[in-house]
């Protein structure tokens, strides 16, 4: 006779106040007439103290201590021994090298210069590969 009670009792205990199940009107109990949220729970929020500060990735690195392009690379002047690039206003750019058989390095810049490091500044006046003078040395370069 257990069975027909509860059953009765868990029916009637649905019934009554309709303020009961309205979530706005509760009282804030956990009662069994109150609303529950059955809605997947939220992704957790790191806390301030969770937080790191980061570095100011906008300050830009300096730049290195090299010549102007334009004071470096003229026809005729000598192209430093220990020449790793030059500043072109506040660009830095870094030499490019061919090495060469003959243990120098071939350096080029703007695809119209180029010299062996400590040697002289060749102008090609145009575009490198259409340059016979940069395609012999630069064939004597590779061997």
């Amino acid at each position: 006779m257990v069975a027909p009670l509860l059953t009765v009792s868990l029916l009637l205990g649905g019934c009554g106040d309709d303020t009961a199940t309205d979530p706005s009107a509760s009282d804030g109990s956990d009662s069994p007439s109150a609303s529950v949220d059955t809605s997947a729970p939220a992704e957790p929020t790191p806390s301030e103290s969770q937080i790191e500060p980061t570095e100011a990735t906008d300050s830009p690195e300096p730049l290195p201590d090299w010549p102007a392009c334009g004071e470096v690379w003229v026809e005729g002047a000598r192209l430093p021994a220990d020449y790793k690039g030059c500043l072109d206003g506040e660009t830095a750019v870094k030499a490019k090298n061919r090495y060469c058989e003959f243990g120098q390095k071939l350096v080029t810049y703007a695809d119209q210069f180029w010299a062996v490091r400590g040697g002289k500044v060749n102008d090609a006046k145009g575009p490198l590969k259409d340059s016979a003078d940069y395609r012999d040395d630069l064939a004597s370069c590779q061997g």
